[in-house]
């Protein structure tokens, strides 16, 4: 019984990694159309409140950004879940991080800050049959993501506290997009790394445990 929901969550895991990647695909192809527009309103001097065509392409791949991270949180939401989930059905033992929690960190205040990037290691760790007291072969990658993912946080936080939701566009809010976009690139990386191993590795632990 326990075999056929690890393997039926193996398949809703596969099948929510591709989705993962096209959302997040979309949303790296808006983020990068909206660093080289208002990169380019920006270098030309243009009126961010005008008419000029460049603007309003620019005010439009603003726009679809904001919708792709909406689509985006929502997708590595329902991955990240599925994934922790799959832990438990294989039976592993000795997880901190149950699925509810491992999606609930990233919307608690102050928290949000570590407590996603410990149970994304939990999860790599876990699914690669790793101890987690050992060094990890993705630790550079998870750190990477995860500080790209604070820095853009952060710079979005700093630029809205000196300006407001209808200042000009900035090159510290293009740096901030900058951060973004390597972050979403390598969270592409982890997820599909993961998923891989939870169904070459994992289900094999699972089998002979």
């Amino acid at each position: 019984m326990q075999e056929d929901e690890l393997e039926r969550g193996l398949i809703s895991l596969r099948r929510r990694e591709t989705g993962l990647r096209f959302v997040i695909g979309t949303y790296l192809a808006c983020t990068a159309a909206t660093l080289i527009l208002w990169g380019s309103v920006i270098g030309r001097g243009l009126d961010q409140e005008g008419e000029h065509p460049l603007v309003l392409a620019a005010g439009f791949s603003g726009l679809a950004y904001a919708l792709c991270f909406v689509a985006s949180v929502i997708a590595v939401c329902l991955w990240v879940h599925r994934a922790h989930a799959n832990l438990l059905a294989a039976g592993i033992e000795g997880l901190e991080f149950k699925p509810n929690m491992a999606v609930g960190w990233y919307f608690v205040p102050f928290a949000f800050w570590f407590k996603p990037f410990q149970a994304m290691r939990e999860l790599w760790n876990a699914s690669h049959l790793a101890n987690e007291n050992q060094p990890a072969r993705a630790e550079r990658m998870l750190i990477a993501w995860w500080a790209c993912w604070v820095l853009g946080n952060l710079i979005a936080n700093g630029s809205t506290t000196i300006g407001d939701i209808t200042s000009p566009i900035t090159v510290l809010d293009l740096t901030g997009y900058a951060f973004h976009l390597v972050a979403g690139a390598t969270l592409l990386l982890i997820a599909n790394a993961i998923t891989k191993a939870q169904a070459s590795e994992m289900s094999v632990h699972h089998a002979f445990a």
